[in-house]
């Protein structure tokens, strides 16, 4: 008898799981991974260091490489509390530092910009800043375009010496401010593929797409996404004419899957997801190639567990439902056991009859909905 009041007495006792207590996003820190975009203030600023507030466990430094290459005006420019935009270099190193660059972060932008003059046909000054035997080239922002001779307009082609040596014919175009047009992406044929990354012809100069270029899911060998003899469309990063290099990248003709999520997830919605990994806090999901969320210890029963690992496991395909979304701070909070609440299926009725209305509407087009107005009104 003294041994069940024992049992009891000790039972009554546990103390609450300190998980449960804590927000859902106390440890619900975005996974990074190289060529991540991020956005963050500036918390300070020195000649050797510029540290960046990324909404991470640390912050961001500017890759000290960088540093030394930033344009000075630049760096002047900049203040503590400004929001930069950067790309990640290194998710961790050896000082557990999140390493991060700002300018192929704005590369990235410019490459956007340069994809809607693309779309738009619209029509934009350049100024020339190189050339080669073939044509001359012209940036967008830091993004470097290429003109063939033959997109040159006579007056440009008229000016030319043509007796001089066709390697420096059009030098004398440099500087020269043009109106220009986007007209096409560059694309080349796959020649070869190594471990860390693919090589492509561009029509008489070869690049390289790094492996991490590759794609913005995270992948072990080149030949998951190409293949030699495979024609490609690229993006030309970087041309380092002094070493016969031509940078490209596959994966930036795409936007950053975070820079969109919000366009694909919305609250209330359910997923069918693969649990990836679990933590003291929780499990996280993959909801995508790209994308991962956080199922929080509070989010997995209508009762209190010990650890995620009492309702799933690794490899484990489960139904969630989406209840946050926050591209900023790249993070989704997905909910197992809400996943068939009653609240939310009413809701989603809910959406499904007043999409159904708004569907019929659209039908009956804009008169018969000017008469049916009409009509209520005499009534």
């Amino acid at each position: 008898m003294n041994t069940l009041k024992r049992l009891e007495s000790a039972q009554a006792t546990v103390e609450p799981n300190p998980m449960e207590s804590l927000p859902l996003d106390a440890f619900d820190f975005p996974q990074l991974r190289q060529g991540d975009t991020v956005e963050g203030n500036i918390v300070s600023i020195s000649p050797n260091q510029i540290l960046v507030d990324i909404h991470y466990k640390a912050d961001a430094i500017v890759d000290p490489r960088e540093l030394e290459r930033l344009d000075k005006e630049f760096v002047c420019a900049l203040s503590s509390g400004d929001l930069v935009r950067a790309l990640v270099v290194v998710p961790e190193d050896k000082d557990g530092n999140v390493v991060i660059s700002l300018t192929r972060a704005q590369q990235e932008q410019d490459w956007r910009q340069a994809e809607e003059l693309l779309q738009s046909q619209d029509v934009f000054e350049g100024v020339v800043t190189g050339f080669n035997r073939g044509g001359i080239i012209v940036r967008v922002g830091r993004v470097r375009g290429f003109v063939p001779a033959s997109q040159l307009s006579g007056r440009w082609q008229a000016q030319q010496d043509t007796e001089v040596d066709p390697e420096q014919r059009w030098a004398p175009l440099v500087g020269q401010t043009m109106q220009l047009k986007v007209v096409d992406v560059l694309n080349g044929i796959v020649t070869s593929i190594a471990d860390f990354g693919a090589f492509v012809d561009l029509g008489g100069a070869d690049g390289l797409i790094h492996l991490s270029e590759l794609a913005w899911r995270r992948i072990e060998h080149p030949s998951e996404v190409l293949h030699v003899g495979q024609q490609v469309d690229v993006y030309v990063m970087n041309v380092d004419e002094e070493r016969k290099r031509i940078a490209l990248s596959l994966r930036r003709l795409h936007p950053e899957p975070w820079s969109v999520v919000d366009q694909q997830y919305v609250v209330g919605q359910v997923l069918n997801v693969q649990i990836t990994r679990l933590t003291a806090f929780g499990a996280f999901a993959k909801i995508d190639d790209t994308i991962e969320g956080l199922i929080h210890i509070s989010e997995m029963a209508d009762y209190r567990i010990a650890h995620p690992k009492e309702i799933v496991h690794e490899g484990d395909e489960v139904a969630v439902r989406v209840i946050r979304v926050d591209p900023q701070r790249r993070r989704i909070g997905l909910s197992l056991r809400q996943a068939s609440d009653d609240s939310y299926v009413e809701m989603d009725w809910r959406d499904e009859a007043r999409a159904a209305e708004e569907a019929a509407l659209d039908e009956s087009g804009p008169d018969s909905q000017v008469e049916e107005a009409e009509e209520a009104q005499v009534g």
